[in-house]
C-alpha cells in the first residue's frame, strides 16, 4: 500500500463510505455486552472516511483514528466534528497508539492492504497499548480469493497491479490464510474466526475474506 495511491483514491471521492458496515456495528454491540467494564477508548485503523469513528463516538467512546491519506482525514474531520474523535494522518509505523490504552480496535479491510509481516508487527506492538480485556475486530482478504489471480505478486501473498476484478482500483492487497491470522494475533484470545465467501454474479469468481474477533488479556 502506498500513500500516493490511497491519496489519489480518496482525493477523487472514491471509497468514502457514508454508513458504517453492519459487521462493525454488530461487533461493537457484542463487545459492549461482553465487556466487564464500560468501553471508553477506541482505535480506528485505516479509518478512511471516518464513518466507523463517528459511529463509535456516537456510542460514547473516545476515538483515535488514523489513515495514510491526507484527503481522507480532511474529509473525516469535516464530516465528523466531534471532540471525542482525534484524526491523524499516519501509516502503521507511525500509528498514534500511545496514550491511555484502548478497549476496542476496529480494522475494517485496512491492514490487508499492507503486508502480512507489517500487519503482524503492528498487532504485536499494539499489545503494549491495550487495556486488559480489549476487544479487536479485523477484516481482511483470504488466500483462496479468486480475484488474487489478476494481480502481480510482490512479497508474501501481497499482490498489486491487478489487471481486472474488484481489486483493480485498490493497489496492493495481501491475502491471508488461517495460519497467517493465528500468527498476526499470537498472544491474543480468539473469540471467533470466520471465513466469508460470496460469488461474483458476472464472473462466478469466489470473493473470500476473514473476520477475526479477538480479545487481549494482559
Amino acid at each position: 500500500m502506498t500513500t500516493e495511491h490511497w491519496e489519489e483514491i480518496y482525493a477523487s471521492g472514491e471509497q468514502l463510505n457514508k454508513y458504517p458496515f453492519s459487521t462493525v456495528v454488530s461487533f461493537y454491540f457484542g463487545a459492549r455486552s461482553r465487556a466487564e467494564t464500560p468501553l471508553e477508548q477506541a482505535l480506528d485503523v485505516g479509518c478512511g472516511s471516518g464513518v466507523h469513528s463517528g459511529f463509535l463516538a456516537q456510542q460514547g467512546l473516545g476515538v483515535t483514528a488514523f489513515d495514510v491519506s491526507k484527503s481522507s482525514i480532511a474529509y473525516a474531520r469535516a464530516t465528523f466534528i466531534d471532540p471525542a474523535i482525534v484524526f491523524h494522518v499516519a501509516d502503521l509505523a507511525e500509528a498514534p497508539i500511545s496514550g491511555p490504552g484502548f478497549d476496542l480496535v476496529v480494522d475494517h479491510c485496512a491492514t490487508t492492504h499492507t503486508t502480512i509481516r507489517e500487519t503482524r508487527i503492528f498487532y504485536q506492538t499494539l499489545r503494549n497499548h491495550l487495556r486488559p480485556g480489549a476487544q479487536l475486530f479485523w477484516h481482511g482478504f483470504a488466500a483462496d480469493n479468486g480475484f488474487a489471480r489478476f494481480g502481480k505478486k510482490r512479497v508474501d501473498r501481497a499482490y498489486e497491479n491487478f489487471s481486472q476484478g474488484v481489486f483493480k482500483p485498490l493497489g496492493q492487497v495481501s491475502f491471508f490464510d488461517r495460519e497467517d491470522i493465528l500468527s498476526v494475533f499470537e498472544g491474543y484470545q480468539f473469540m471467533s474466526l470466520r471465513h466469508l465467501a460470496e460469488t461474483d454474479d458476472e464472473t462466478g469468481i469466489a470473493h473470500t475474506s476473514w473476520i477475526a474477533e479477538v480479545r487481549y488479556e494482559d
